[in-house]
Parts: structure tokens; sequence; C-alpha cells
């Protein structure tokens, strides 16, 4: 019974601790071991932009068009079936274009090769209505849905308070660029910069 008490107590000293390693592990692979990608961001104007801590990014490579989705998603017609992806795991596979990289293609399975990013699919309205409407009807005047929007782990750059307000206005006029590295799809974001700085 004494025996048992300890094992437990053992447990559950080492826990935390075995959770809190695990959570260091992968950031710093990907420093040692990952692939350098540049991509750019877009205009981001929410209300907490900047808090004191972290900037808050949106990049372009968070909207991805349509026809870069398998064809188990964009061909779709039945809209509970979409549900199912909505939050739903996919992956970027990236490819270099000029300085920078962009989205080639989104794989529902883990790629086993290339550079690409873990993400989710940040809401299904796109999908739902390209799949209630025709071709013909998917133009209102405003918005094309021809794209959807995804989310990764890279829509926060930490920063010394008070400093980041230079940051905060480039991070709403889209003109700035990040550099992270990606390790089998977590990508830690190392730097971002003015584009401008970008030696073409």
């Amino acid at each position: 019974m004494a025996s048992d008490k300890k094992r437990r107590f053992v447990y559950s000293f080492l826990l935390p601790i075995a959770i809190l390693l695990s959570m260091t592990v992968i950031p710093i692979t990907a420093k040692l071991m990952g692939d350098e990608i540049i991509v750019e961001t877009m205009p981001y104007d929410p209300r907490d932009v900047f808090r004191g801590d972290y900037v808050a990014l949106s990049y372009k490579i968070n909207e991805v068009e349509i026809e870069k989705l398998p064809d188990d998603i964009k061909n779709e017609k039945d809209i509970q079936k979409l549900e199912k992806y909505k939050n739903r795991t996919v992956y970027a596979v990236l490819k270099k274009e000029g300085e920078f990289h962009i989205v080639d293609s989104i794989s529902l399975e883990r790629p086993q090769s290339g550079i690409y990013l873990k993400s989710k699919i940040r809401d299904i309205y796109t999908l739902v209505y390209r799949a209630e409407h025709t071709e013909g009807e998917r133009e209102d005047g405003r918005v094309a849905y021809d794209t959807i929007f995804l989310r990764y782990n890279i829509d926060r750059y930490f920063v010394p308070e008070n400093t980041g307000k230079d940051l905060e206005k480039m991070s709403r006029e889209g003109t700035l660029s990040a550099r992270a590295k990606v390790y089998r799809g977590y990508a830690l974001l190392e730097e971002i910069f003015p584009s401008e700085q970008i030696e073409n």
C-alpha cells in the first residue's frame, strides 16, 4: 500500500515535468532542424492587433484558393458532410515563389516529404455557399467565394512590452514579412520585419 502511494506521488510529480519538457522539444527541434520559410503578411485590422506583449498577424497563406483543396472537399455537395471539415486539421504544402513561400496545395493527410504547415480550416461558409449555388450564382458583386481561410500557429509575434507600436502599424498595412522554421508541419516564428528589407 505504501509502495503504491509512493508510486502515485512520483507519477504526479513527474507528469507535469514531462508535459513541460514535451512542450519545448518540438520548438527546439524546429529551430535546429527546420526548413526556413519567409511568408508575406496582409493587412490586419482587429481591435487588439497590439496587446502590449504581442503583435497579431495575418498572412497571405491564410487565404487559400478553393482549387488548391482536395477534390473530396471542393467537390462535396452534401452540407452535412461539409460540416465535418470545420476546424478540420489539414496540411498546407508550400512552395517557394520568388523570395516568399506560398501555398501550393492542401492535403488531408500529413505529407511524406516537402515543406508543409499543419493548419485548420477556420470555417466552411465558402464551401457551403458553393455547394448551394451554381457557378453563375456565386458572384454577388462583392465576394467571389473562391477562397477559404486557414489558421496556423504563427499568428502572434511576442515582443517586449511597449515596443510594438511600429510593428502594429506595419501589421495593419500588411507591409511585414515573417521568417519561420518549419519541422514536420510545426512552425516556429522567429522574426518579423519590414518587407522592404528583403533583397530581390
